[in-house]
């Protein structure tokens, strides 16, 4: 885990959002993310340190640039960016659509994910897992080229496309 360059989009409130955090903010890591709330003060993000959380939006494809594995609540939106992007994905699902995400994440090799009920041993040793995975990283990368060209297409353009062809001109 030393040096490894960790992208974080979270929201407060979420189950084991806080335990993750510790466990980024404890380790080696360099982490940089977004968290839109307040955080406990053991927890406070660090100006010029390696624990660097925004309270801002962020770019999600930029700052995946410069990352090694995300860290996300595994909503379809980032995910799809991560995936495209050849990272590595880590979930904590708050719904049921990001628990199908997670899932599939998992399955293909791509990431882990917790669920609700995971106790802290057990998230500690996911989350160290998913951290050392050499496989994960290269099923990352190989998944992201067998995906490239869903890089190139327009997804607000696309979208609108479709919601105007259901709803007519």
């Amino acid at each position: 885990m030393p040096g490894k360059r960790i992208f974080v989009y979270l929201k407060p409130g979420r189950p084991h959002v806080d335990t993750v955090l510790r466990l980024l903010k404890s380790s080696e890591a360099i982490v940089r993310g977004y968290f839109p709330g307040d955080l406990p003060p053991d927890l406070k993000p660090e100006t010029n340190g390696r624990f660097q959380l925004s309270n801002q939006p962020l770019n999600v494809g930029k700052s995946l640039i410069g990352a090694d594995v995300a860290v996300s609540h595994g909503g379809i939106g980032t995910l799809c960016q991560v995936v495209l992007a050849g990272k590595p994905a880590f979930t904590l699902p708050t719904q049921i659509e990001q628990t199908f995400n997670s899932y599939r994440i998992r399955e293909v090799g791509n990431g882990d994910w917790i669920d609700r009920k995971s106790d802290n041993p057990e998230i500690q040793q996911r989350f160290q897992n998913f951290m050392t995975s050499d496989t994960m990283a290269q099923r990352a990368k190989a998944l992201a080229e067998e995906n490239a060209e869903f890089g190139d297409v327009p997804f607000v353009e696309t979208v609108c496309d479709g919601i105007e062809g259901v709803i007519g001109d």
